[in-house]
């Protein structure tokens, strides 16, 4: 089974999935694509992203919220198997009335 596959599944089987909030890929003004385009670029699928919104390190910065996946946030969850896999992903939103709009996402290779 594919890797997105089984995050899939256990997104499905996970009791922290009701609390993930509902987020929407868009872009900017001039480029309204830029996130998908960059997740396909990057190899980041939209099961990594909501695993990166319920377990990642939450910061505010500037006008947007980053969530970063990182070792000791993965530890202890079912996610702790595909660590060398989702360790640095990093997804940048800002918060919208729907819910979050995902701007970028991109790998933090110095966490790696």
């Amino acid at each position: 089974m594919k890797l997105v596959q089984q995050i899939g599944q256990l997104l499905s089987q996970d009791s922290k999935a009701p609390a993930l909030p509902n987020f929407v890929l868009s872009g900017t003004a001039s480029d309204p694509n830029h996130t998908a385009r960059r997740m396909q670029q990057r190899a980041i699928a939209t099961e990594m992203i909501a695993v990166a919104l319920l377990y990642g390190k939450c910061e505010r910065r500037y006008h947007a919220t980053t969530y970063t996946l990182l070792d000791k946030t993965l530890k202890q969850t079912p996610y702790e198997k595909f660590l060398d896999k989702l360790r640095g992903l990093r997804v940048i939103a800002q918060e919208c009335p729907n819910g979050l709009e995902v701007t970028s996402v991109y790998w933090a290779w110095d966490l790696k």
